[in-house]
């Protein structure tokens, strides 16, 4: 899942703005292999907090939910901030002598915000692949046919793009969000957000119930990163179509997750850094939220003016 900004003709790549931990297990499949201990942004080990009690019964991306939950805009809030965002651009072209240049967004930006905001669960930087045993039977690990995995902006490719950058950049400023894919990623959130915690013991503790789960139906994993980034599935990845070997091992990896209860473990045990790292940064999450809110209240206005 990436932005994508270029020139309309022709469509050069000129940026592409990384989701590290999307990327890992959603777009490539490249096995994110877990940390030895929870570590925050900047690589300093993080105390293990008390785990608080741990829910059961999760068999569906949609009982998943965590305590920082509450300072993510949402997939449509994100979208008008990035339409917001390219009308600033063209108000800029338009001041600097390009008032045709048309900075536009992809019919699909919508749609892959949309996904990306989803995959913060599905495809998870802390316990991998977890969607509904029925998709896993249909898709694997893949994404369903025509699910977008990128979005992008174009322009004329007669304006320079020291202008085009210029504009963005006082597009980020005038908005008040930079692209919509730091809004995304929880790596946006003040120092980084939360810590992965899979190293925490309690984690590793369920992650040890999974993998004899695996072992137990013929497949051999220390953990759920790298069943969902196993090499084999790159040849999938280029067909863009799940083989049978995919789709045996996402069902049972999937089923491991609901019988072992691991999603259950992981919502605790990510609940409890979750609020460790919301209480240690109060003030800043305080203002980041209003910062947000401002912008999502600036692209009502833009919108409707």
């Amino acid at each position: 899942m990436h932005l994508v900004t270029r020139p309309a003709k022709p469509r050069v790549n000129v940026q592409a703005v990384g989701a590290a931990a999307l990327m890992c297990v959603g777009v490539v499949l490249a096995g994110c292999s877990g940390a030895p201990a929870a570590t925050g942004a900047m690589g300093a080990a993080t105390a293990q907090p008390s785990v608080g009690p741990v829910a059961t019964g999760i068999s569906s991306p949609s009982q998943v939910t965590r305590p920082i939950d509450g300072y993510f805009l949402s997939a449509d809030q994100i979208a008008a901030t990035e339409y917001a965002r390219i009308v600033a651009a063209n108000t800029c072209l338009a001041t600097k002598g390009y008032p045709t240049a048309g900075a536009k967004a992809d019919s699909d930006v919508a749609a892959a915000i949309a996904q990306g905001v989803a995959d913060r669960v599905v495809r998870s930087d802390l316990y991998g692949f977890f969607d509904t045993l029925d998709a896993a039977r249909r898709y694997g690990y893949q994404r369903p046919p025509g699910t977008p995995g990128s979005w992008g902006v174009t322009w004329s490719p007669d304006v320079p793009s020291d202008v085009v950058d210029t504009c963005f950049t006082e597009a980020a400023k005038s908005v008040g969000v930079d692209d919509a894919m730091n809004l995304v990623l929880a790596d946006g959130l003040p120092d980084g957000g939360p810590p992965v915690p899979s190293g925490d013991a309690v984690y590793v503790k369920a992650v040890g119930a999974w993998s004899t789960c695996m072992s137990e139906h013929g497949y051999t994993y220390t953990d759920p990163q790298a069943a969902i980034g196993d090499a084999k599935w790159r040849a999938d990845i280029v067909a863009d179509s799940a083989s049978t070997a995919q789709i045996a091992t996402a069902t049972a990896d999937v089923g491991c997750k609901v019988s072992t209860n691991l999603i259950g473990v992981a919502m605790a045990v990510q609940g409890a850094y979750d609020q460790q790292y919301i209480d240690a940064h109060a003030d800043q999450l305080a203002a980041y939220r209003e910062r947000l809110q401002q912008a999502v209240r600036g692209a009502g206005q833009a919108g409707s003016s």
